[in-house]
């Protein structure tokens, strides 16, 4: 179990490690102040924290924050680049039943790159590396997130083969040690058999032979 979470966690940091990457690539020409390094920092730590969260409500924290992130990058635009990070963990968590609040943080997430690139609030190469890396992460983070389940779904089916097996090998032991067993009360039963007939003609004549002195002595 800890070597699959380790490795699952592994393929995150990559995944993430790729992703930071293109995010300074898309940032690359924009003026560095205050809020293009906080944007920066903010986004690897909330990364980081979804990796290193424990428990049902820190992962929810850490969503949460990942929700707050994409929309900081809505009204504050030197946040845009780096919200494929945020993006990226919020696909993962991704289920049927709660599809929608990721969906409707994408579209004003879209939005927001629409609305920059008609206001020039950043450049247009940014905005539209912005937008192809977060396709491209909220893709990989759920291709990612099916690889997870499917290595849960196979140790699961590793760990029920084994109890399977585990089973199986001591009903055989109990099979083994009950015709065991059966075969040792066969080997008694046919001693007791063959012994009876030889003691009865013993007796008989002992019998005999007492009969014979009582009728001498007398």
């Amino acid at each position: 179990m800890r070597g699959i979470a380790c490795n699952t966690r592994m393929n995150r940091l990559f995944d993430k490690s790729i992703v930071l990457a293109c995010c300074i690539a898309a940032a690359t020409g924009l003026a560095v102040d205050v809020r293009l390094v906080a944007a920066f920092c903010l986004g690897v730590v909330i990364a980081s924290l979804a990796e290193v969260a424990q428990g049902e409500r820190a992962r929810r924290g850490s969503e949460a924050g990942s929700y707050a992130y994409v929309i900081a990058a809505v009204f504050v635009p030197p946040f845009v680049p780096f919200a494929p990070l945020a993006l990226y963990d919020i696909a993962r968590r991704v289920r049927c039943e709660r599809i929608w609040p990721a969906l409707a943080i994408g579209s004003v997430f879209a939005c927001a790159l629409a609305t920059d690139l008609r206001c020039g609030a950043l450049t247009t190469r940014t905005l539209l590396l912005t937008a192809i890396l977060s396709v491209a992460a909220t893709l990989l983070s759920l291709r990612t997130a099916q690889l997870e389940r499917e290595q849960e779904r196979m140790r699961r089916t590793r760990d029920k083969l084994q109890e399977r097996a585990l089973a199986l090998e001591a009903r055989n032991r109990d099979l083994a040690d009950r015709q065991d067993y059966e075969v040792e009360l066969a080997t008694l039963a046919e001693r007791a058999r063959i012994a009876r007939p030889t003691r009865g003609p013993r007796r008989r004549a002992w019998r005999r032979r007492r009969f014979r002195r009582r009728q001498i002595h007398r």
